[in-house]
């Protein structure tokens, strides 16, 4: 995790959705992808260093449990902040997971973890799953927020 983190070792990002995936199968899990994973698997040009996931309230726990032998930080209630917990595991690179949908998550403007993006969210085929995404308008919104301006020129590309 460090020498990822570090950039010495590539973060193996598309083999650890797979992994989720496979995991997440059969369970019905309210989830989606959000940050640069949710735009690699659009097949833009960007190197996700982890894999961002926002899940239901209800799913949390379970998930923790499935990552169990993977956990970095198991669950932790962070209520009256954008979301009611959050955890990180590493499952060949860093995996984070925050639970529960808040307003606040939108209130200083619209973010692709706020309630706006999840009633929006839009469907991405990726190596035979469907994956749950964030509108890209939304992320270039995010990333000029963020003052991500080589993700703005990607996302600019895509949708122009």
């Amino acid at each position: 995790m460090i020498l990822q983190a570090a950039g010495i070792q590539r973060v193996p990002w598309d083999r650890t959705l797979r992994a989720l995936l496979q995991l997440f199968d059969g369970h019905g899990f309210d989830w989606w992808v959000l940050g640069s994973t949710a735009l690699a698997v659009r097949e833009l040009d960007v190197v996700p260093h982890d894999v961002d996931l926002v899940v239901a309230d209800d799913a949390v726990s379970e998930i923790e449990d499935l990552l169990l032998d993977h956990l970095v930080q198991p669950v932790v209630l962070t209520h009256g902040w954008v979301h009611n917990s959050c955890a990180r595991a590493f499952l060949h690179c860093r995996v984070e997971w925050v639970g529960g949908v808040s307003p606040l998550a939108d209130e200083l403007f619209l973010s692709d973890q706020g309630p706006y993006a999840a009633s929006h969210l839009e469907v991405v085929p990726w190596g035979g799953y469907e994956i749950r995404v964030p509108p890209l308008e939304l992320q270039l919104e995010v990333s000029k927020q963020r003052g991500l301006s080589e993700r703005v020129q990607i996302i600019e590309r895509a949708l122009f």
